[in-house]
């Protein structure tokens, strides 16, 4: 077993020291605080599965590691966690005696930009596939966290754990999985507002807007996906100041849009993977005599 001295040195970061925007990890981690930094083992080359958790409550964290506990493959959780709460969700890691590495964040952009603050991470130790999770509740919808324990249930069973990661390990398939019941087209009920903005979120990556009709998403922001999937996020540089304040809004902010936007995002790593095939079945091609007469 080794680990990679990119790894090694992504994780040469003391405890309880901040990470600013523009240094070498990558501007999304500004306002990330490293708590804990335990460096990714790697077997035989290989990196374990990233698992990323916004651990905004910690009691829904234990249901979630008590499932990752009985998963045979190697992981390496990057857990997100607001002041205050740092301390039950570091007991509860250390517990668990799952490799971890532990970021505190400010309690704004939902879980989407604590998501954001931890991809450099991943991207440094050469995480090549991911599971996203979190822990808040949409109180709103009744019956507290029941739709997070049906989430959990999908994602983190043994069985469909082991397919998805076989699946995402082909490039022939499509690089983010997740609950079919909580897939949905992006332009299902999308305001004219949050439409403006995701325009501006694809230009702002150097993606076609026109892709915004043609993706799918997965409510909930739960699901396995390709780490290479969301590098056009780094040409973006979405910081702090890009979210809303948090006011228990139900729609309409940058961290909603993003919900949707991962799905286009997926929806371009589709149609690159469809170019590659196409490409790579080109150059091993043999041409028929009539082609190369013509």
């Amino acid at each position: 077993m080794m680990i990679p001295p990119s790894a090694q040195g992504a994780h040469r970061v003391s405890e309880r020291q901040s990470v600013k925007s523009g240094s070498s990890a990558a501007p999304h981690v500004d306002e990330c605080e490293v708590l804990v930094a335990q460096p990714p083992v790697f077997e035989d080359g290989e990196p374990p599965v990233g698992v990323v958790i916004h651990a905004y409550y910690p009691e829904v964290l234990q249901d979630i590691l008590r499932r990752l506990i009985k998963l045979p493959e190697r992981l390496h959780l990057y857990v997100t966690c607001v002041a205050g709460r740092d301390d039950a969700v570091c007991a509860q890691l250390t517990a668990s005696t799952l490799s971890f590495s532990l970021y505190r964040v400010p309690n704004h952009g939902r879980d989407v930009l604590p998501f954001l603050r931890v991809l450099p991470f991943l991207r440094a130790d050469n995480i090549r596939t991911l599971v996203k999770l979190h822990t808040k509740r949409s109180l709103h919808l009744g019956g507290e966290n029941d739709w997070g324990v049906e989430l959990f249930d999908d994602l983190l069973g043994p069985v469909r754990f082991s397919r998805a990661l076989e699946h995402l390990a082909d490039p022939v398939h499509v690089p983010m999985l997740g609950p079919q019941r909580y897939l949905l087209p992006v332009t299902r009920f999308l305001s004219e507002s949050n439409r403006a903005l995701l325009v501006t979120l694809a230009e702002r990556g150097g993606i076609d807007p026109r892709g915004i009709n043609e993706a799918d998403y997965f409510a909930g922001t739960m699901f396995f996906a390709r780490t290479e999937v969301f590098a056009p996020l780094e040409r973006m540089q979405l910081t702090g100041n890009d979210f809303e304040a948090e006011s228990g809004q139900l729609d309409g902010t940058l961290a909603h849009t993003l919900e949707r936007f991962f799905g286009v995002l997926a929806n371009v790593g589709r149609q690159q993977r469809n170019i590659d095939l196409y490409q790579r079945w080109l150059a091993s091609r043999q041409l028929a005599a009539v082609e190369v007469e013509g």
